[in-house]
Protein backbone atom coordinates (compact mmCIF):
# COMPACT_ATOMS: atom_id res chain seq x y z
CA UNK A 1 0.00 0.00 0.00
CA UNK A 2 2.47 2.61 0.84
CA UNK A 3 4.21 1.85 -2.50
CA UNK A 4 1.56 2.24 -4.36
CA UNK A 5 0.72 5.70 -2.33
CA UNK A 6 4.55 6.85 -2.99
CA UNK A 7 3.76 6.19 -6.82
CA UNK A 8 0.39 7.58 -6.93
CA UNK A 9 2.48 11.10 -5.33
CA UNK A 10 5.26 10.96 -7.57
CA UNK A 11 2.77 10.93 -10.66
CA UNK A 12 0.75 13.62 -9.11
CA UNK A 13 4.10 15.94 -8.44
CA UNK A 14 5.40 14.68 -12.42
CA UNK A 15 2.12 15.76 -13.87
CA UNK A 16 2.23 19.16 -12.18
CA UNK A 17 5.31 19.80 -13.69
CA UNK A 18 5.53 22.89 -16.32
CA UNK A 19 8.02 23.16 -19.38
CA UNK A 20 8.81 26.84 -20.95
CA UNK A 21 11.05 27.27 -23.73
CA UNK A 22 13.73 29.37 -23.44
CA UNK A 23 14.84 30.81 -26.53
CA UNK A 24 17.93 32.42 -28.06
CA UNK A 25 18.27 35.67 -29.48
CA UNK A 26 20.23 36.28 -32.75
CA UNK A 27 23.17 38.74 -32.06
CA UNK A 28 25.05 37.41 -35.61
CA UNK A 29 22.95 41.08 -37.09
CA UNK A 30 21.47 38.18 -39.98
CA UNK A 31 17.93 37.54 -40.22
CA UNK A 32 18.47 34.68 -42.20
CA UNK A 33 16.38 31.00 -42.38
CA UNK A 34 17.81 28.79 -40.12
CA UNK A 35 19.48 29.50 -36.89
CA UNK A 36 21.54 27.42 -35.05
CA UNK A 37 23.84 27.14 -32.47
CA UNK A 38 24.95 25.66 -28.70
CA UNK A 39 23.87 26.57 -25.16
CA UNK A 40 25.87 26.20 -22.08
CA UNK A 41 23.77 26.31 -18.97
CA UNK A 42 25.57 28.04 -16.17
CA UNK A 43 23.36 27.68 -13.11
CA UNK A 44 20.53 29.47 -11.68
CA UNK A 45 21.23 33.33 -10.15
CA UNK A 46 20.34 34.67 -6.45
CA UNK A 47 17.16 36.31 -8.39
CA UNK A 48 16.18 31.96 -9.12
CA UNK A 49 17.08 33.13 -12.82
CA UNK A 50 19.00 31.07 -15.34
CA UNK A 51 22.35 31.85 -16.89
CA UNK A 52 24.06 30.49 -20.10
CA UNK A 53 26.64 31.02 -22.60
CA UNK A 54 25.55 30.45 -26.24
CA UNK A 55 27.28 29.87 -29.85
CA UNK A 56 25.69 30.57 -32.85
CA UNK A 57 25.79 30.91 -36.66
CA UNK A 58 23.28 32.18 -38.73
CA UNK A 59 23.01 30.26 -42.20
CA UNK A 60 22.00 32.75 -44.82
CA UNK A 61 20.94 30.81 -48.37
CA UNK A 62 23.22 31.35 -51.11
CA UNK A 63 21.95 33.36 -53.98
CA UNK A 64 23.32 34.48 -57.37
CA UNK A 65 26.87 33.15 -58.61
CA UNK A 66 27.71 31.67 -55.44
CA UNK A 67 25.07 29.23 -54.53
CA UNK A 68 26.94 28.44 -51.23
CA UNK A 69 25.17 29.44 -48.09
CA UNK A 70 26.79 32.00 -46.04
CA UNK A 71 27.46 31.51 -42.40
CA UNK A 72 27.59 34.40 -39.65
CA UNK A 73 28.65 33.59 -36.37
CA UNK A 74 27.40 35.08 -32.85
CA UNK A 75 28.33 34.52 -29.04
CA UNK A 76 27.17 36.03 -26.01
CA UNK A 77 26.04 35.43 -22.27
CA UNK A 78 21.99 35.30 -21.76
CA UNK A 79 19.71 35.02 -18.28
CA UNK A 80 16.27 33.46 -18.81
CA UNK A 81 13.77 33.96 -16.04
CA UNK A 82 10.62 31.61 -15.76
CA UNK A 83 8.43 32.53 -18.44
CA UNK A 84 11.02 32.68 -20.96
CA UNK A 85 11.97 35.91 -20.72
CA UNK A 86 16.09 36.72 -22.23
CA UNK A 87 18.29 39.45 -22.23
CA UNK A 88 21.62 39.41 -23.11
CA UNK A 89 23.83 39.77 -19.73
CA UNK A 90 23.85 38.34 -16.50
CA UNK A 91 21.60 40.60 -14.16
CA UNK A 92 22.81 39.42 -10.73
CA UNK A 93 25.83 36.76 -9.26
CA UNK A 94 25.77 33.22 -9.87
CA UNK A 95 24.04 31.03 -6.85
CA UNK A 96 24.35 27.84 -7.92
CA UNK A 97 26.26 26.17 -10.88
CA UNK A 98 25.08 23.29 -13.33
CA UNK A 99 21.70 22.90 -14.62
CA UNK A 100 19.22 22.07 -11.13
CA UNK A 101 18.15 24.18 -8.22
CA UNK A 102 17.30 23.46 -4.79
CA UNK A 103 13.53 23.11 -6.09
CA UNK A 104 14.10 20.95 -8.27
CA UNK A 105 13.92 23.00 -11.34
CA UNK A 106 16.17 21.77 -14.19
CA UNK A 107 17.05 23.48 -17.87
CA UNK A 108 18.19 21.25 -20.38
CA UNK A 109 19.38 22.19 -24.37
CA UNK A 110 15.87 22.06 -26.50
CA UNK A 111 16.58 19.63 -29.43
CA UNK A 112 13.95 20.63 -31.04
CA UNK A 113 14.71 24.70 -31.57
CA UNK A 114 17.37 25.92 -30.58
CA UNK A 115 17.47 27.24 -26.94
CA UNK A 116 17.24 25.63 -23.25
CA UNK A 117 14.01 23.98 -22.09
CA UNK A 118 13.14 24.79 -18.41
CA UNK A 119 10.90 21.87 -15.94
CA UNK A 120 9.67 24.09 -13.74
CA UNK A 121 8.76 21.52 -10.39
CA UNK A 122 8.30 24.53 -8.21
CA UNK A 123 8.42 27.99 -8.86
CA UNK A 124 10.87 30.59 -6.97
CA UNK A 125 8.37 32.32 -4.28
CA UNK A 126 9.38 36.10 -5.33
CA UNK A 127 10.58 35.53 -9.07
CA UNK A 128 12.84 38.16 -10.34
CA UNK A 129 11.62 38.64 -14.19
CA UNK A 130 13.88 39.95 -16.77
CA UNK A 131 11.21 40.95 -19.22
CA UNK A 132 7.48 42.04 -18.86
CA UNK A 133 4.65 40.35 -19.35
CA UNK A 134 2.17 41.96 -21.58
CA UNK A 135 -1.36 41.98 -19.97
CA UNK A 136 -4.53 41.94 -22.24
CA UNK A 137 -6.39 45.07 -20.97
CA UNK A 138 -9.35 45.15 -24.54
CA UNK A 139 -12.73 46.00 -23.04
CA UNK A 140 -11.20 48.27 -19.70
CA UNK A 141 -11.69 51.68 -18.94
CA UNK A 142 -8.49 53.81 -19.95
CA UNK A 143 -7.25 54.89 -17.20
CA UNK A 144 -7.53 50.93 -15.36
CA UNK A 145 -6.04 49.88 -18.82
CA UNK A 146 -2.82 52.18 -18.33
CA UNK A 147 -2.43 51.26 -14.60
CA UNK A 148 -2.42 47.95 -15.64
CA UNK A 149 0.09 47.99 -17.75
CA UNK A 150 2.23 50.45 -15.88
CA UNK A 151 2.27 47.91 -12.86
CA UNK A 152 3.53 45.33 -15.32
CA UNK A 153 6.27 47.90 -16.18
CA UNK A 154 5.20 49.07 -19.48
CA UNK A 155 4.30 52.24 -21.01
CA UNK A 156 1.57 52.93 -23.06
CA UNK A 157 0.42 55.68 -25.63
CA UNK A 158 -3.64 55.70 -27.14
CA UNK A 159 -4.94 56.50 -30.52
CA UNK A 160 -8.36 57.47 -29.57
CA UNK A 161 -11.14 56.61 -32.67
CA UNK A 162 -14.54 58.50 -32.10
CA UNK A 163 -16.38 56.29 -34.68
CA UNK A 164 -15.51 53.05 -33.25
CA UNK A 165 -18.80 51.36 -31.91
CA UNK A 166 -17.32 50.67 -28.03
CA UNK A 167 -18.17 52.72 -24.40
CA UNK A 168 -16.90 55.69 -23.67
CA UNK A 169 -13.18 55.86 -22.53
CA UNK A 170 -12.70 51.94 -23.28
CA UNK A 171 -9.47 50.16 -24.70
CA UNK A 172 -11.02 47.93 -27.96
CA UNK A 173 -7.50 47.42 -29.50
CA UNK A 174 -4.03 46.73 -28.12
CA UNK A 175 -0.43 45.68 -29.89
CA UNK A 176 0.96 43.82 -28.73
CA UNK A 177 -1.76 41.45 -27.71
CA UNK A 178 -1.78 40.13 -23.97
CA UNK A 179 0.61 37.40 -23.26
CA UNK A 180 3.69 38.08 -25.40
CA UNK A 181 7.03 39.03 -23.50
CA UNK A 182 8.58 42.67 -24.37
CA UNK A 183 11.52 44.37 -22.77
CA UNK A 184 10.49 46.22 -19.69
CA UNK A 185 9.62 49.65 -20.63
CA UNK A 186 8.42 49.22 -23.83
CA UNK A 187 5.27 51.16 -25.10
CA UNK A 188 2.04 49.64 -26.05
CA UNK A 189 -0.24 51.31 -28.25
CA UNK A 190 -3.92 51.47 -27.23
CA UNK A 191 -6.86 52.20 -29.49
CA UNK A 192 -9.55 53.60 -27.51
CA UNK A 193 -12.89 55.53 -27.49
CA UNK A 194 -13.16 59.34 -25.83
Amino acid sequence: MKTILASLIFLASAVSAQTVNLPVPNVTGHACSALQGVVTVVGFDTNGNIQATFTEVAICSGSGRDPHPTKYPGSGVLTWDFRGGVVLGYNAALAISGNADQYGNTVVNNTIQFGGLLTIVQAPAHPVYVEALVPDVIGEATAVAQATLEAAGITSYEYVNATYPAPPNTIFNQIPRGGVLVPFGTAIALWGTP
